[in-house]
C-alpha cells in the first residue's frame, strides 16, 4: 500500500516530489544476484501514482502525450545520473516503461545478471480508477499487482485540488529546434521552490524540459494525444505473479538450469 504522508509531500510540492522520485529509483540498486533480489521495483512502482500526478500538473492542457524522457537525477553527495524512459498519458492513466540496462546507477553486475536471465524490461501501469499500480515485464509476460488504497487516492485528489501553481515568464528560448517560451514554476505552499520548464510555442506548450531541484526530465519523440487505449491495459496473456522479487528469482532459476543443462551436454 501507499504511504499517504509520502503522497501528501510529493504532490504539494516538485522539489519534495522530485526527491521522492530520486530515492524511489535508487532503491533498485540490490546486493545479491542470487537470490533474485538485484533489483526492487518497489519504490518505484509505489512512487508512480505521485511522479504521475505532478507530471501531469505541469503538462497541463498537453497531458495526453507518449514521449521518450530522459531523466536526469541529481542525488545529494552522489553523481548525476540519467534515466531513459518512455512515458505515456491518457485521460488520467499513466506508463511508464523502464529499460533496465540504461540505469547507469544500477551495479554493472546487476545489470550484466539482468542481461544474462533476459530480463531487460519493465513498464508502470497507474490507473486510479482501478485502484491498482501494475508492474509488467514483457520479456517473461508476467505482471504483478500493487493496490492503491482510497486513502492514498483521496488525498492525491484532494492536494491536487488545493495545489497552486504559479507560472511567470521568463524569456524565450530555442530547445531541439522548438520555439519555446521559458517559464519559472513556484508551488504556493512551498514558495522557496523553484522548477523552469521550456513549453514549445508549437506544441501548444508541452514542456520539452523540466528543471527541478535534483531531477531534470528532457522529453523528445513527443507524439500529442491520446495514445492508444490498449497501452494502459495488462495484455490478456500475462500471468499475475504475487511479486516483484519472485518473478525475478524464477527468471535467475530458469536461466541457471539452462546453463547446467548446457554444461552437462
Amino acid at each position: 500500500m501507499y504511504n499517504r504522508n509520502q503522497i501528501a509531500r510529493f504532490v504539494s510540492g516538485f522539489s519534495l516530489g522530485a526527491q521522492i522520485f530520486i530515492a524511489a529509483s535508487s532503491s533498485a540498486l540490490g546486493q545479491d544476484p542470487s537470490t533474485g533480489r538485484f533489483l526492487d521495483f518497489t519504490g518505484m512502482a509505489k512512487n508512480a501514482p505521485s511522479f504521475s500526478v505532478v507530471i501531469g500538473q505541469f503538462c497541463g492542457s498537453t497531458s495526453n502525450f507518449l514521449a521518450n524522457a530522459d531523466c536526469e537525477i541529481s542525488p545529494p553527495g552522489q553523481a548525476a545520473w540519467i534515466m531513459p524512459t518512455r512515458l505515456a498519458f491518457r485521460d488520467g492513466n499513466f506508463r511508464q516503461e523502464i529499460d533496465i540496462g540504461a540505469m547507469s546507477n544500477i551495479p554493472q553486475s546487476a545489470r550484466d545478471t539482468a542481461k544474462a536471465v533476459k530480463f531487460n524490461q519493465a513498464i508502470f501501469l497507474v490507473r486510479l480508477h482501478k485502484k491498482v499500480v501494475d508492474v509488467l515485464f514483457p520479456d517473461f509476460e508476467e505482471y504483478v499487482e500493487i493496490p492503491i488504497s482510497d486513502e492514498a487516492i483521496q488525498m492525491i485528489k484532494g492536494t491536487i485540488t488545493k495545489a497552486e501553481f504559479q507560472r511567470a515568464s521568463i524569456g524565450d528560448a530555442v530547445l531541439d529546434g522548438h520555439s519555446c517560451s521559458k517559464v519559472s514554476v513556484t508551488s504556493k505552499q512551498f514558495p522557496s521552490e523553484t522548477a523552469t520548464t521550456w513549453n514549445a510555442n508549437d506544441m501548444s506548450g508541452f514542456p520539452l524540459r523540466i528543471e527541478m531541484p535534483s531531477l531534470n526530465i528532457h522529453f523528445t519523440n513527443i507524439k500529442l494525444g491520446p495514445p492508444a487505449a490498449d497501452l494502459f491495459e495488462v495484455p490478456t496473456n500475462y500471468v499475475r505473479q504475487n511479486d516483484a522479487q519472485a518473478v525475478i528469482k524464477v527468471a535467475i532459476e530458469r536461466y541457471q538450469k539452462a546453463n547446467n543443462q548446457n554444461t552437462n551436454h
